[in-house]
């Protein structure tokens, strides 16, 4: 009998399995990963969803996996995910994805937001902050850090970028991503970035404020590029200019 698997499945395989092996185990680790995997792919919100999702799809699933015992329960998932280290998912999910997710030149965009819902204000617990990096062109999720409050952000960047492929890719942070560890990470993975620049970097905005200015009253040194869109009933134009950096502007802390 030819066995059922796919590059995902066997990637998959690598995980090692933290559940006491004993015979009671009924469906196997990779299944369970993977049906979670395909699941959080198509919009599912929690296990029960999963398992819904995956029982309504069975026909298709029994194509690359085994399920010896069918589709697992909602607990089953959540027990065997809370088992499984996020890190040790990433690193075996993520290279798959990155595989599909576009062409060299793509844009990749990191943003760490504050979860809805995830605020608990009787057991005193703030809202779970989450920094995500997602593929510009196709709009996939390429990796996620959660952060114990937003000042994390900065250490959980570094994290998020040595899990991601950047070489050929246009890296975009905001204001709290200018920092000289993150540019060179990019540089060194060969990739580009555009990093927001404000007062949290007070001398380098002085300085880049500084420099767009002084061109105002001279010929023109910069490229610029303008766009006008008719959306949501508004008319917008906006101008995008462009100044080589400077040698003697400050470096980000």
């Amino acid at each position: 009998m030819v066995e059922k698997t796919c590059d995902l499945v066997e990637r998959v395989k690598t995980i090692a399995d933290p559940r006491r092996q004993c015979q009671n185990l009924k469906h196997r680790l990779e299944d369970i990963l993977v049906l979670g995997f395909c699941g959080v792919l198509a919009g599912c919100d929690d296990f029960v969803e999963i398992a819904d999702g995956a029982g309504h799809n069975v026909t298709f699933f029994r194509t690359f996996l085994e399920l010896p015992h069918g589709i697992p329960s909602h607990d089953t998932f959540n027990r065997v995910f809370a088992t499984v280290k996020t890190a040790t998912l990433q690193e075996v999910l993520l290279p798959w994805l990155l595989q599909r997710r576009g062409l060299p030149g793509e844009w990749i965009h990191l943003d760490g937001k504050a979860m809805r819902h995830t605020r608990c204000r009787g057991r005193g617990l703030g809202a779970l902050h989450v920094v995500s990096a997602w593929a510009g062109q196709t709009g996939l999720t390429l990796g996620q850090v959660a952060v114990d409050q937003k000042s994390n952000e900065i250490t959980a960047l570094p994290q998020l970028l040595e899990l991601l492929d950047l070489q050929q890719k246009v890296v975009t942070i905001d204001a709290m991503g200018c920092q000289k560890e993150i540019a060179h990470i990019v540089v060194e993975q060969e990739g580009d970035y555009v990093l927001a620049v404000k007062d949290n970097q007070p001398t380098l905005h002085a300085e880049i404020q500084a420099a767009f200015e002084a061109t105002a009253s001279t010929p023109p040194k910069h490229r610029a590029v303008a766009t006008v869109e008719d959306d949501h009933g508004r008319h917008e134009r906006r101008t995008v200019r462009v100044l080589p950096a400077a040698p003697d502007l400050s470096s980000p802390t």
